[in-house]
């Protein structure tokens, strides 16, 4: 779409190019949820540095999308109340004074139509073909006395007779005891895994999630302190600081996985354990407010105080104008 004439004029009207609106785009869907495109929540600011381009540039986009109608601000940003923003700081464990706008990515409606027309005569493409089928086999449409279906169940027997299940049945152990029995993943390291395939859905058709968890293993990835968010932000990182871009299909997904993650030091601290120390500094900067307030209310004087002074001073005062008296 933005290559085509109309796209193109468009980029021109809002003087940003066709790849930063492209890059805008595809940052904004890394935001966006995965089945409906919507709660684009990212601020400006994070969205041009994860896009590499600058806030201006972001802005003249976002109108650029907007126009070609993929794209819509549902809720548009504003400054937060005091109390919103304290509410924010205790959340977040940060300051926060303002809230980012929300959008929603969308389909245009004439591609939506043209999605729909290909998809109704691919259906009766496979259709027709599936009828010439049964027109040609007319043996297809129902089952012969010979199908696996009315048969014996062969492979039940097989389970039944077999020695290895026997041995089992037996309690005699292998042959080769050498074999350790395999041993469940960590749950940390499949929730890991998953979480990567959410958040970096390139990987998805890698197949089973065994294979990506091998390969966060052999990368030496502590499953405990990166999270598959984490992983999938360090690699988007490391793309946008070598200035490349993701790929739209990969012919071997995990290969191309373990590729990225041995170039990349997992050792360093993860972005939740960053988050996490900033949180817990914001919190120990609270209690330290908090304990020097209380510490200087602790010394200001009572009420019951100020009263003894104040009579003391008066009992002084009134000594003193006595004795200038008798004076």
């Amino acid at each position: 779409m933005l290559n085509s004439p109309t796209g193109r004029g468009v980029c021109r009207w809002f003087k940003v190019s066709t790849e930063f609106v492209f890059a805008v785009a595809v940052t904004m869907a890394s935001f966006a949820e995965r089945s409906t495109g919507r709660r684009v929540c990212a601020s400006r600011e994070t969205i041009a540095h994860r896009s590499g381009v600058s806030v201006s540039v972001v802005k003249r986009a976002r109108r650029a999308l907007h126009t070609l109608s993929v794209a819509r601000e549902m809720v548009r940003g504003r400054y937060l109340r005091a109390e919103e923003s304290h509410a924010a700081e205790s959340h977040h464990g940060r300051i926060q004074r303002r809230a980012a706008s929300v959008w929603a990515l969308t389909s245009p409606k004439s591609l939506v139509v043209a999605a729909q027309v290909a998809t109704k005569k691919l259906a009766k493409k496979v259709r027709r073909s599936k009828d010439d089928a049964l027109a040609s086999y007319p043996q297809l449409r129902s089952r012969g006395p010979l199908s696996p279906s009315r048969g014996y169940k062969l492979l039940s027997l097989v389970r039944e007779l077999s020695p290895m299940r026997a041995r089992t049945r037996t309690g005699e152990q292998s042959k080769n005891p050498k074999t350790p029995p395999p041993q469940p993943r960590a749950i940390e390291l499949q929730r890991t895994a998953a979480e990567l395939l959410v958040h970096a859905p390139v990987f998805a058709s890698a197949g089973h999630v065994g294979l990506i968890c091998e390969a966060l293993t052999d990368a030496g990835i502590d499953a405990n302190r990166w999270r598959g968010r984490d992983i999938a932000a360090e690699l988007t990182r490391d793309t946008q600081q070598r200035g490349w871009t993701w790929p739209t299909h990969i012919e071997r997904p995990v290969g191309f996985l373990r590729w990225r993650l041995a170039h990349i030091d997992w050792t360093r601290p993860s972005p939740t354990e960053m988050a996490q120390k900033a949180a817990q500094e914001a919190r120990q900067r609270i209690i330290d407010r908090d304990t020097r307030l209380s510490r200087r209310d602790a010394l200001i004087a009572s009420a019951e105080h100020r009263q003894r002074c104040r009579q003391a001073l008066a009992a002084t005062l009134n000594h003193r104008q006595k004795a200038d008296a008798e004076m």
